[in-house]
């Protein structure tokens, strides 16, 4: 289990501002959490970044059972599972 002081460490960097730093043209909802809310527009893009991080690999939630089809729930992990999501995310984005 991880100890509180290696949580606090992973989530600084990866919180509410993370995609803009990282990717861009991804809306994330500003949060103090263990995961980023990521809103993508439409259902149709949010199923397709979905299905683009799990041909890599990378498991997330889909919120639609939430009310909101257009996004995906990511669990902030570790740095090197974060930058994964990112470079997914990035080349994601650039063909979308």
């Amino acid at each position: 289990m991880r100890g509180l002081a290696t949580l606090d460490w992973n989530l600084g960097p990866w919180t509410a501002n993370w995609t803009t730093r990282y990717i861009g043209r991804i809306t994330v909802v500003p949060s103090l959490c263990n995961f980023v809310l990521a809103r993508f527009g439409s259902t149709e893009r949010a199923d397709a970044a979905d299905a683009a991080l799990r041909a890599r690999g990378i498991i997330v939630r889909k919120m639609g059972a939430y009310g909101l089809p257009d996004s995906l729930r990511i669990t902030i992990g570790t740095e090197p599972e974060m930058r994964a999501v990112a470079a997914a995310l990035a080349e994601f984005v650039g063909r979308a």
